[in-house]
């Protein structure tokens, strides 16, 4: 057996095994104290191997220090898994390695100087992926980490990303039903889509594969992955092919109107008219085919009646409704929309907020102005008839 794959083995026997059960179907796993326990004694033999060779002299090295830098970054991580000895074992690591080739382990795929860091980045990947499968993922709790780890500084690499390659984790922990896995999913996913172009989905459509896995968690009711789902499939968006991107927009914006509807929570509310603002100001005039916002926004400003409500709702809702004025004006009419025109009267009513309370004026004027002839004697009228019963 050559000195590579002996190295190859070592490190394997260093690493947290899979696991017999998922990592949360129980609070004691076995294997995390058999690793520990064996730990110095194969980290010693796998430093004797590493010492017996130069990776210099190697035909294609990348492979065995990507397992290198997974051991390092495993070692290293001061999880519940990990043993004080972990630590020292991972310094012990990283000294060799900065001794023999003068570059640290946490720098190989930062530097192209020594090793090929993109062999390095992409074997990482793939070999992490081998094991993080759909159907094992929660049995190698230690690798799902490294994985975390890794992408957490990803933007640093300058390395080419091809996201089939190094997406299927992130995807697998957002379609997970823990939350806390669903957290670390998008906020991998996103630091991933950050990195991307357009050129990244060119060849293929896995782009769809990402798009359904984070369209289905638009009816997440976490606050923290509502923004970070938005924040995703924003983000996709603008890299996804020229002919996706108006049927993808709709779809998002029929999907966060739907929530909208139903939502009671007020922040979870807030965030997706935050979305829907923001998906107004790039779809523009293709908001128009959704005659349920103006019921939206009328239910909303209604509710902001309501002193404690409207300190979390009404400056957004108030925003929501003049990018949707900004580009859709042309279809406004006052038999759909008159609830909208009468609830801002009874906010303008309750606001004590001076600055909203101009807002408010600005858009019942720019309603108003938008209406025919006809229906702005109706509202005036309607106004006098108000103004006369409080007269009296």
């Amino acid at each position: 057996m050559n000195t590579l794959r002996k190295i190859e083995q070592f490190i394997e026997l260093c690493l947290v095994p899979k696991l017999n059960k998922n990592y949360d179907e129980c609070k004691n796993h076995s294997e995390f104290g058999i690793r520990n326990k064996n730990l110095d004694k194969n980290f010693y033999l796998l430093l004797k191997q590493l010492e017996a060779i130069n990776f210099k002299n190697c035909n294609n090295p990348e492979s065995v220090i990507s397992q290198l830098l997974i051991l390092y970054t495993e070692l290293s991580s001061k999880n519940t898994w990990d043993e004080a000895n972990c630590l020292k074992c991972s310094e012990k690591l990283n000294c060799y390695f900065h001794t023999f080739y003068e570059i640290n382990l946490t720098d190989v795929l930062f530097q192209n100087s020594v090793f090929n860091h993109q062999e390095i980045f992409d074997k990482c990947f793939e070999n992490l992926h081998i094991k993080l499968s759909p159907a094992e993922f929660k049995k190698y709790p230690a690798q799902i980490d490294v994985y975390l780890r890794l992408i957490k500084d990803i933007k640093r690499y300058n390395v080419t990303i091809v996201p089939s390659k190094i997406l299927p984790t992130s995807l697998n922990l957002i379609d997970d039903y823990i939350i806390e896995n669903k957290l670390n999913g998008l906020k991998s996913c996103l630091a991933i889509l950050q990195c991307l172009n357009k050129d990244a989905f060119e060849k293929g459509n896995y782009y769809e594969v990402v798009y359904l896995s984070l369209k289905k968690l638009i009816t997440e009711k976490d606050i923290e992955a509502t923004k970070l789902v938005f924040e995703c499939l924003l983000t996709l968006y603008h890299i996804l092919p020229a002919n996706s991107q108006k049927q993808k927009l709709d779809e998002i914006y029929n999907a966060v109107l739907d929530q909208l509807i139903i939502e009671s929570n007020l922040y979870r509310k807030a965030e997706c008219l935050k979305f829907t603002k923001t998906i107004i100001s790039i779809h523009k005039i293709h908001c128009c085919n959704r005659i349920i916002f103006f019921s939206i926004i009328s239910d909303n400003l209604d509710l902001c009646c309501n002193e404690a409500v409207s300190e979390v709702l009404l400056e957004i809702v108030l925003q929501t409704l003049k990018e949707w004025v900004k580009y859709c004006w042309c279809v406004w009419k006052f038999s759909t929309g008159h609830k909208i025109i009468s609830n801002l009267f009874k906010v303008l009513y309750c606001c004590k907020d001076e600055r909203l309370v101009t807002e408010v004026h600005n858009l019942l004027v720019t309603l108003i102005k938008l209406c025919d002839d006809t229906e702005k004697k109706i509202i005036i009228n309607n106004l006098e008839v108000v103004d006369h019963t409080i007269k009296k």
